[in-house]
């Protein structure tokens, strides 16, 4: 399961994290320096963290990412930086990565249940986990061609 979550604060970020956010969301409608200011300490969470509309605060903080319209300022700054390119997305590729395995632990252990129904269910969901996997692992073998073809 994903869980994104946004926040104004540090300590809020914490405590998302801690109850399973595997995505934290700084949305702070104020003037870069204080974005920045509030941001701090949000890369160590363990979460993918991105700014919301601050493509400066997003760079300073060194986040995963920048929630951005297509059309808002900083936008065209954003795509030709690769901001969600890189090794941000390869961060990210390892968060699902663990996730999967993570759940696949829980369907294997469900598969020494003695009702078929449930052992039918953990196979399911392992074999789709397992084709999840395989794009994982292809995706990040071709992220440096991916981020090349994106800054043309």
């Amino acid at each position: 399961m994903r869980v994104h979550a946004i926040v104004e604060d540090l300590a809020t970020a914490r405590r998302a994290v801690e109850a399973g956010a595997t995505v934290v969301q700084l949305r702070l409608k104020a003037p870069t320096p204080q974005v920045v200011a509030a941001g701090r300490g949000f890369g160590d969470l363990g979460a993918t963290f991105v700014v919301n509309d601050d493509v400066e605060a997003a760079l300073a903080l060194g986040a995963d990412g920048v929630h951005l319209g297509q059309a808002d300022r900083g936008a065209g700054l954003a795509r030709g930086l690769g901001l969600m390119l890189g090794r941000s997305a390869a961060r990210f590729l390892d968060i699902q990565r663990a996730a999967h395995l993570q759940r696949m632990h829980e369907l294997t252990e469900l598969k020494r249940s003695d009702n078929m129904a449930d052992v039918l269910l953990a196979d399911h969901g392992l074999y789709h986990l397992e084709a999840d996997l395989r794009w994982i692992d292809h995706t990040a073998a071709r992220l440096d061609l991916l981020t090349r073809s994106v800054r043309r």
